[in-house]
């Protein structure tokens, strides 16, 4: 997934990285350190918003960039910190093209216009939040409903050695 194609609002400062044998560490790439890993956890749900419409600006650009009436549409990853520092954030994937006809989005199927897109969003953005430490949890109602959970860090003490 390319950088801008998934963006963080307001999380935890955690980057690409991976834990350790036992899972009682994680390797954050960005700081090249080790991090301690804590029994508190976030919890992640992944849905689906109208992202022409997420602001004013966004609407009016949708509305004049649009092709044969197409709305754009992303991934967003609904986020709630055990770390009280964070609270809730979001994880967002890269935007794709939906038509009219076929809202409700859940309705689109493999051989429908843009679906192969909307798959390749829910994958990269999957992806990238695996590279973060997130760990697949269950699937909620609808197919991209995935659920994630990943223990806390603790950024205050550096592991020995």
């Amino acid at each position: 997934m390319r950088k801008q194609d998934m963006a963080t609002r307001d999380g935890p400062p955690r980057g690409h990285g991976h834990y350790n044998d036992d899972g009682s560490q994680w390797w954050d790439d960005t700081r090249e350190r080790w991090f301690f890993t804590t029994a508190d956890e976030d919890v992640l749900e992944i849905d689906v918003e109208d992202a022409g419409h997420t602001s004013m600006l966004r609407s009016i650009a949708t509305t004049m960039t649009g092709q044969h009436g197409t709305q754009t549409y992303r991934f967003v990853g609904r986020a709630c910190s055990g770390d009280p520092r964070w609270g809730a954030f979001t994880v967002t994937s890269g935007t794709f093209p939906v038509l009219p006809l076929q809202l409700p989005i859940d309705s689109i199927g493999p051989d429908d216009a843009y679906g192969d897109e909307m798959r390749a969003r829910l994958e990269e953005l999957d992806r990238a939040l695996v590279e973060q430490g997130w760990r697949p949890a269950g699937q909620g109602e609808r197919c991209w409903s995935k659920r994630y959970t990943r223990p806390c860090l603790d950024w205050d003490t550096p592991p020995d050695g």
